[in-house]
C-alpha cells in the first residue's frame, strides 16, 4: 500500500508523522530523503514501551518523524516499512511527503 500527501512549511518550521508499528513481526520503518539536503531534516522519536509485566508482551510502538524545514526549495521524505532481510520483496507500506518550503 503507497500513500503520499504535499505539505508546505517555513523555514525553522516541523511536521510530526506518527507511523504504528506491528510488534514483534519484524517491520521496520525505513527513512529516506529525495532531493537536496539543505531542504529538510529528518529525525525519528520512538514511544516507551510499557512497564514490564513479567508476562510475554506483543506492544506495537508508534514511530513519530520529525521532518523540520531547514530552507526553501523542494524535497521528499519517503518512509518504507519491510522487514531488513527481505530484499526482493515489496515493501507492506509506502508514505511519501513531498514538502515544499517556502521562503
Amino acid at each position: 500500500m503507497e500513500a503520499s500527501s504535499e505539505i508546505e512549511l517555513h523555514p525553522g518550521a516541523e511536521y510530526h508523522l506518527i507511523l504504528g508499528g506491528t510488534g514483534s513481526t519484524g517491520y521496520v520503518w525505513e527513512c529516506g530523503i529525495i532531493g537536496p539536503p539543505d531542504v529538510i531534516l529528518v529525525r525519528e522519536t520512538l514511544q516507551e514501551a510499557p512497564p514490564d509485566t513479567g508476562r510475554l508482551q506483543n506492544f506495537s510502538v508508534n514511530h513519530t518523524y520529525i521532518i523540520e524545514a531547514l530552507g526553501p526549495g523542494k524535497a521528499e521524505a519517503r518512509f518504507v516499512f519491510r522487514r531488513p532481510w527481505e530484499k526482493d520483496t515489496s515493501p507492506l507500506q509506502v508514505n511519501s511527503i513531498r514538502v515544499n518550503v517556502l521562503s
